[in-house]
């Protein structure tokens, strides 16, 4: 075999493996915690456990609910292979995760984002920067009870198939501002108490 003919499986085998990588790195979300110990992550209820979860590159053998923390700086990241099509309380009742990035997180293909981040009280920086909902019927509870949280980015939400946003903010009292002006809530048939308690929002607002 010729040496520019091994030089081309060498560059097409290496391809293959970018792609390979670069799809699971696709289904990665990442987290910080507020404290040391044994951490509840995820509430695999409804999703699937992670293929991986990593701290500093390395690969932790655990159960796929909880994790050993003895350093509270440290990023955790869930790794799935496969695209999820269900998040529903996907890190519901997570009451130590402080910041979510989702930024890597493949959402393509799922319908369902109701109670996500339900009662996530400790939940204070989230990045949903390039979180796709184009497919997505149930907002419910979303963001219920983030008690802490001050900002979200929706810019990017699509809202075109959503049909139920009750509750969606329910009691994010620290939120101070959010832009929903590019919400499509034309198949929206409940918005019950969507910004109840939403304190800090309402609170210069006359009426």
């Amino acid at each position: 075999m010729q040496k520019y003919e091994i030089t081309l499986i060498f560059s097409i085998l290496s391809l293959l493996f970018i792609l390979l990588v670069s799809q699971v790195n696709s289904n990665k979300v990442k987290l910080k915690v507020n404290k040391i110990g044994s951490i509840r992550i995820l509430n695999t209820t409804y999703v699937p456990k992670p293929d991986e979860i990593r701290i500093r590159d390395e690969i932790k053998a655990e159960n796929g609910n909880t994790i050993i923390i003895d350093n509270m700086d440290d990023k955790i990241e869930l790794i799935w292979k496969n695209k999820l099509t269900n998040c529903n309380s996907m890190f519901r009742g997570t009451r130590d995760i402080t910041e979510i990035d989702l930024s890597q997180f493949d959402s393509s293909d799922v319908d369902n984002i109701k109670y996500m981040f339900y009662n996530c009280i400790s939940l204070q920086s989230i990045n949903l920067d390039n979180f796709n909902t184009g497919n997505v019927e149930s907002m419910e509870y979303m963001f219920y009870n983030c008690i802490f949280l001050q900002s979200i980015n929706l810019d990017n939400f699509n809202t075109s198939n959503a049909e139920n946003m009750e509750y969606m903010f329910y009691n994010c009292r620290s939120l101070t501002s959010l832009n929903v002006s590019n919400f499509d809530t034309s198949k929206v048939t409940t918005m019950a108490r969507m910004f109840a308690y939403c304190i800090s929002i309402f609170r210069f607002i006359k009426i």
